[in-house]
């Protein structure tokens, strides 16, 4: 039920109550004023009543007629009941009423006193002091209730002379009457009895309370009609406008505003409106702040990957010429540490990546051993340079080939034994590899042990929370940004698995990573891809290479020339659109970011133009709006720099053909 209409129930349901209860009061009054009226009306004809007999009994005196058998009947006792029957005849036959005067000693039978009246007259001998007694009474064959009015005739001095002593009394009223004697002055002698149907009081009620019922449903009816216009016109259409204007806003017009709304709720609209005003420039604000935000990586990605892109690119370019050991090791240093920056960078966009939802796994077939070998390449020399024994463990029955994201696995392994040196003063730092059956199947499990500072169980808890520390001197004491664990933690999930701590401060830590070990036909065929890129290395065709910079030129030519392409370079977006016009390519490769023209633009055109030629981003532009970006401009695929050669291989893999 909706707010109006629960308010329109409970002032209904008020307003008719209080013309219940004054419909109540008014029945009421109108009662009262009825029974008051037939008290009236009863009093004034007793009182009449009483009034010709006084008259009567002192004619009667004075006049000194003799009394008789002709004459007894003007005696006011014979003469009452006979005036009273009359007056009931005459008068009463149209109203119902009848008027006796009754005894419980009568002389005459007729007029011997009812239960009723009879209860009158015990009501009066114990209340002498009372004038009237009046009651309402129903016989079973009545079909109404009727009214009893009673007055009583107290024996007076006169009354004596009849109602005395039976030797005192007049022989004509000896011989008349053989009872009702002995009275004594005062004693109840009996009463005047008026009775009324009730029926005639219900028509006197219905009479005064009908038409002040009608006025009040009138009332009602008014009120009603105009406590609806009001909470219609001041209430519920000014809240079925909020909830429009709300559902507006909440939907495709952010920038609506509520109306001006009438009474309280105007000033509610205003500080709506406010509020949404004050809510929309922070969303503003926010934009604002996440643009710069994402420029400022985009633009620092750029700037970081650029030249490590060549750094590492040509590391390895030497890596496979014949070097001495010496020259081994120190290019290896250099490609390790150029690898370890790239990973750091790569935190920073991963951290920015996962709070966007935007970020994804590459699972494959890889080689487990290479994975092993670059981590204990990179962690020996930093563990032997502070004195530590590192050890790398693995169980003889592990296969070399497993499935997942062999990146996304060292990213972890790299954060979690970074950690591992970094808090450990002496001792060992040891990474063991292992597959655990359980419940859930088989798990690969890598356990990174180190007898470093420890962690507290209550520091446990934030250890895996973004910009969490152990304690905030960590960070001046051992350096990190605390982000690392946050992004394994987050990693683990998206990989399906999990990471686990044990650790008591002071007494080294050890953290595991579990991540399901899939097997079956997808990892035979991937491992038939993998020996295939491995046993071809030798390609067809001709590629179009789109880029600015003239150290990733060199780079990116010798490495494509490497596997038997031809190589055209375009030092941006416009020269790369002419030597399409002008040659034909099997593959083009275009850096994204170029002066004149950017490789978004470039592809819109080529694609504009006809160009069917598959364009894949060699960019280090790697944010997730930047792939959007070049996917809707008609780019095929996406290449990071720095240029990973496996990743290289696979596109070549896809859109040319073998040598």
């Amino acid at each position: 039920m909706s707010l109006t209409k629960r308010l329109l129930m409970i002032v209904w349901t008020g307003a008719f109550s209080a013309i219940m209860v004054l419909s109540w009061q008014t029945y009421r009054s109108a009662e009262e004023r009825a029974y008051a009226t037939l008290y009236r009306e009863s009093d004034a004809i007793f009182h009449f009543l009483m009034s010709v007999r006084s008259v009567f009994q002192q004619q009667f005196l004075d006049s000194e007629i003799p009394l008789n058998k002709k004459t007894i009947g003007f005696l006011p006792a014979h003469a009452t009941p006979k005036i009273s029957k009359e007056f009931a005849r005459r008068w009463g036959a149209h109203h119902g009423v009848t008027v006796a005067t009754v005894s419980d000693r009568p002389r005459n039978l007729l007029n011997q006193a009812d239960s009723y009246e009879l209860e009158a007259m015990a009501w009066f001998k114990e209340h002498p002091e009372q004038e009237v007694y009046t009651r309402e009474y129903r016989e079973l064959e009545q079909d109404s209730a009727t009214f009893l009015y009673a007055s009583p005739l107290w024996i007076e001095s006169s009354c004596l002379k009849c109602h005395g002593e039976k030797e005192q009394a007049p022989k004509t009223i000896r011989e008349q009457y053989a009872t009702a004697y002995g009275y004594q002055l005062g004693e109840l002698r009996g009463v005047v009895s008026i009775r009324m149907p009730v029926e005639e009081i219900n028509q006197k009620i219905m009479a005064i309370f009908l038409p002040k019922l009608i006025i009040l449903m009138v009332v009602f009816l008014l009120l009603s009609a105009v406590i609806h216009w009001v909470i219609n016109h001041y209430i519920r259409q000014p809240l079925k406008q909020m909830m429009d204007g709300m559902q507006r806003i909440q939907g495709e017009h952010p920038n609506h505003r509520l109306p001006l709304l009438p009474g309280e709720l105007g000033q509610v609209g205003d500080n709506f409106n406010q509020m949404v005003d004050q809510l929309q420039q922070s969303m503003e604000d926010l934009i604002k702040q996440k643009k710069v935000k994402d420029d400022f990586l985009a633009s620092m990605s750029h700037e970081l990957r650029t030249p490590l892109t060549t750094i590492i690119g040509n590391s390895e370019l030497m890596g496979r010429k014949g070097l001495d050991q010496d020259q081994q090791q120190l290019l290896n240093s250099i490609n390790i540490s150029g690898h370890t920056l790239l990973y750091l960078v790569n935190d920073v966009l991963d951290f920015s990546k996962i709070q966007a939802g935007k970020f994804s796994i590459d699972q494959h077939m890889f080689d487990l051993t290479v994975l092993l070998e670059e981590i204990a390449l990179i962690f020996s020399a930093q563990a032997s340079a502070k004195g530590l024994a590192f050890v790398v463990q693995r169980e003889g029955q592990l296969k070399e080939k497993v499935w997942g994201d062999d990146k996304r696995i060292g990213q972890i392994l790299i954060n979690l034994l970074s950690n591992a040196v970094k808090f450990t003063a002496q001792g060992e730092v040891a990474l063991l590899v292992s597959v655990i059956c359980d419940d859930a199947g088989e798990q690969l499990c890598f356990s990174v042990r180190d007898d470093g500072i420890g962690v507290s169980p209550k520091d446990q808890a934030r250890l895996f929370q973004p910009f969490e520390q152990a304690d905030n001197t960590i960070s001046r004491q051992f350096g990190g940004t605390g982000l690392g664990l946050h992004i394994s933690w987050r990693l683990a999930q998206l990989m399906e698995g999990t990471i686990t701590v044990v650790s008591e401060l002071g007494h080294g830590a050890c953290f595991d990573l579990l991540l399901p070990l899939k097997r079956g036909q997808s990892i035979e065929q991937q491992q038939q891809r993998v020996q295939q890129e491995a046993t071809h290395e030798t390609f067809k065709g001709e590629v179009l290479l789109a880029e600015d910079t003239i150290e990733l030129q060199m780079l990116i030519k010798r490495i494509l020339q490497s596997y038997g392409l031809r190589v055209t370079v375009a030092n941006n977006g416009r020269e790369a659109i002419e030597q399409w016009e002008q040659e034909r390519f099997d593959l083009i490769l275009m850096d994204m970011q170029m002066p004149e023209m950017d490789g978004i633009e470039a592809t819109q055109q080529l694609r504009a133009l006809g160009c069917s030629v598959p364009v894949v981003a060699l960019t280090a532009n790697v944010l997730p709006q930047h792939r959007e970006r070049f996917d809707k401009a008609g780019g095929d695929g996406f290449l990071e720099k720095p240029l990973d050669r496996k990743k290289l291989q696979r596109v070549l893999l896809q859109y040319l053909e073998l040598a």
